[in-house]
């Protein structure tokens, strides 16, 4: 078999790291840590303070500052919302795992 390739078996840390990236709160979190990174890079690229944005918006400043520091119950509407008064729209984009296998889920 030289010269054949094989396929890396991976180490019980992979298998639990693999799942971990699969589990609902850690994608989560993730993604709402996501949100308020690009929020806040947007805040910053705007100049806007985010006592300029809840006044913009309409809205208390404590509200901004609950969606600004990844407020664990963030709306679709209310991102929207926020990301106009930024200048920017929403992109959602869906992609497949990385590793679509099944190898990491078992041990």
């Amino acid at each position: 078999m030289s010269g054949a390739s094989r396929k890396p078996v991976p180490t019980q840390f992979e298998k639990r790291l693999g799942r971990k990236r699969r589990d609902n709160e850690f994608l989560y979190a993730q993604l709402i840590g996501t949100i308020s990174d690009q929020l806040n890079e947007a805040l910053h690229k705007e100049n806007f303070s985010r006592a300029d944005l809840a006044k913009k918006l309409g809205v208390s400043r404590a509200y901004i500052s609950r969606i600004m520091n990844e407020h664990p119950n963030l709306t679709i509407k209310s991102l929207i919302v926020v990301s106009n008064g930024l200048n920017r729209r929403v992109l959602l984009k869906l992609t497949p795992f990385e590793n679509s296998s099944t190898a990491f889920e078992d041990d």
